[in-house]
């Protein structure tokens, strides 16, 4: 499927980045257009949208934290911010369980997009973030076919759905009821309830049917 691609955060997982320019001050609040569909360079697919910049950053924690899966972030390390660019880790903040708590960044304008192996989404910490309720969907029943002995009780799935609550880039509030999205490493999304005054948007995750996750992200239900 083809459809725009958006960025969003957990809203409870997710830690800051401290941001500064090859000059050492904080980076400036700007903002940056891209197409919203990366290969769609001249926009005449799904058109553009406005990337906020700025000093500091959210990012999941899960990301630099360190997992079977992904190495914990080190001090001199070059990660790259997905439609941004490539910065180097100046320092690693932990709490006292020795948990990534934050990171202190440099940007660098030339820096090699292939090399860093970390590819991060992101949004700028903003009042103006969309607040998102994604909803994943799991089979009701947990066998693939009943047998005329089961019970009911016995193959019903708890729970069949998972809401986690998202941080995600200002014009995702603008999408309207029905549409179709990408959350760029979670996955296809509808929009089942657009965005409100004081109300958050909600998302649902469409299956794809495969097995294996878009990404290393941890969600509410196994992948389906």
């Amino acid at each position: 499927p083809v459809a725009p691609r958006f960025m969003a955060v957990a809203r409870d997982s997710s830690i800051p980045i401290n941001v500064v320019g090859p000059d050492g001050k904080p980076f400036p609040e700007s903002h940056k257009t891209v197409p919203l569909l990366p290969k769609d360079k001249d926009g005449s697919q799904f058109g553009f949208k406005s990337l906020f910049l700025g000093p500091k950053v959210l990012i999941e924690q899960e990301d630099v934290q360190g997992s079977e899966a992904v190495p914990r972030i080190k001090v001199g390390e070059k990660f790259v911010l997905l439609n941004w660019g490539v910065f180097e880790c100046t320092k690693v903040h932990t709490n006292d369980k020795d948990e990534v708590a934050a990171l202190d960044a440099t940007f660098e304008p030339e820096g090699d997009f292939k090399t860093p192996e970390k590819k991060i989404h992101w949004v700028t910490e903003s009042p103006h973030n969309t607040q998102i309720n994604m909803y994943e969907f799991d089979h009701l029943v947990s066998k693939p076919k009943l047998e005329e002995n089961d019970k009911m009780e016995d193959v019903v799935r708890d729970p069949s759905v998972g809401v986690t609550e998202l941080l995600g880039e200002p014009g995702i509030r603008n999408l309207p009821e029905n549409s179709f999205l990408q959350l760029l490493r979670r996955g296809y999304m509808r929009v089942a309830l657009p965005y409100r005054p004081d109300k958050a948007l909600d998302l649902f995750m469409i299956p794809d049917g495969k097995q294996k996750a878009m990404s290393t992200l941890s969600t509410k239900l196994a992948h389906r």
